[in-house]
């Protein structure tokens, strides 16, 4: 039970939120610059996946201390935490030192790849994330607790991780890396936003002011469906523009996805058991939309 239970509490099936964005960063690169390092690439992949573990297991931890996800009798696969803690799989402090842990070692790469590029951006851009990661929850931050975790999760996951993996490639800025990063964040805070539907009862209790808290469930919803919307105006509107290449039309092949958590979050945003399907759809969109981007900024 011991390696399935860290397999749980590691969360990796979230891990596509990192592993996305370094393609797409990473094919900017190719795209814009001509440039691509597979070291520098593996580097920063592994790095950005250990500061996600780290992120994840931290948020576990915080979360078990202050209640949140121990209220929570809605979870599911997407939603709740790992739930590791609540089982007594794992004692909670092995999760913090495994947490530690990783930031330590994905902090260590970081390192490595700013001494070795001598690179002022990148230490700005890791230095970020790693802030971002932890006082996600952790105290006496707690900024996902105070109206800032979906902004946070887009930022961290859009320009944080594509502009990190872009610049480990080429040196100099690039606005279309930038202008690419934001469809990758979109979605990641709509997997995030959605997955908190659920959570709503057990995240007011405990003052945990997301924005499904902040705005209730029925104008949050109407937030979700505008920004679901955006990625697929997003970048048909940089092609028209000359700044994407034709190629990274693709991602528009992911719209079956983003129908399907359209439809199923309209019908069922107030019942916990029927919207984990438009929480499996938003994480699948998120993947699909995101490696289709990347892949046509290779192709371009």
């Amino acid at each position: 039970m011991k390696p399935r239970a860290w397999f749980s509490a590691l969360r990796a099936h979230f891990l596509t939120a990192t592993a996305a964005p370094v393609l797409v960063g990473t094919a900017v690169a190719w795209y814009a610059a001509g440039s691509f390092d597979l070291v520098n690439f593996l580097l920063a992949f592994f790095g950005g996946i250990l500061i996600q573990l780290a992120a994840n297991m931290s948020n576990d931890y915080f979360d078990f201390v202050s209640e949140t996800d121990s209220k929570n009798r809605s979870f599911s696969a997407y939603s709740g935490g790992s739930r590791v803690i609540q089982k007594g799989l794992i004692p909670a402090r092995h999760i913090l030192i495994a947490a530690i842990a990783c930031f330590a070692v994905g902090s260590g790469i970081g390192v490595l790849l700013v001494v070795k590029l001598r690179s002022i951006p990148l230490l700005a851009i890791g230095l970020l994330g790693v802030f971002c990661a932890y006082f996600y929850t952790a105290t006496p931050l707690r900024l996902g607790y105070r109206g800032f975790a979906e902004l946070l999760n887009g930022v961290s996951f859009g320009p944080i991780v594509v502009l990190g993996a872009y610049a480990v490639q080429a040196p100099l800025w690039s606005t279309t890396a930038f202008l690419a990063s934001i469809p990758p964040g979109l979605l990641v805070a709509l997997v995030l936003m959605i997955n908190e539907f659920p959570d709503f009862d057990s995240d007011r209790v405990v003052g945990k002011n997301t924005f499904v808290v902040l705005l209730g469930k029925r104008t949050a919803l109407s937030v979700y469906h505008a920004v679901l919307l955006t990625p697929f105006l997003w970048v048909p509107g940089f092609v028209i523009a000359g700044i994407f290449p034709a190629w990274t039309l693709l991602s528009l092949l992911s719209l079956p996805f983003a129908w399907s958590a359209y439809r199923v979050s309209r019908k069922h945003y107030m019942d916990n058991t029927k919207i984990v399907a438009a929480n499996m759809n938003t994480f699948l969109l998120q993947l699909a939309f995101s490696s289709l981007l990347a892949l046509g900024f290779f192709l371009g």
